[in-house]
């Protein structure tokens, strides 16, 4: 899971960073990994369990 660190953002930022961060995740996938995903969010139940930023945010991971 991404973690942001919320020492670099404004104050006014902050509630929609998470958003955000989880939104540009899921553009950055190359379409097959972006379809198992949606995939995957919508086998547990999709908008109805977890907002899709909220399930990318949660479930992309970032290797250095």
């Amino acid at each position: 899971m991404a973690k942001i660190n919320y020492n670099e953002i404004s104050e006014n930022y902050q509630n929609i960073a998470p958003i955000e961060c989880g939104m540009y995740l899921s553009s950055c996938l190359a379409d097959e990994d972006r379809t198992r995903l949606r995939s995957d969010w919508e086998t547990i139940g999709g908008c109805n369990t977890i907002p899709w930023w909220k399930w990318c945010y949660e479930n992309i991971k970032v290797v250095y």
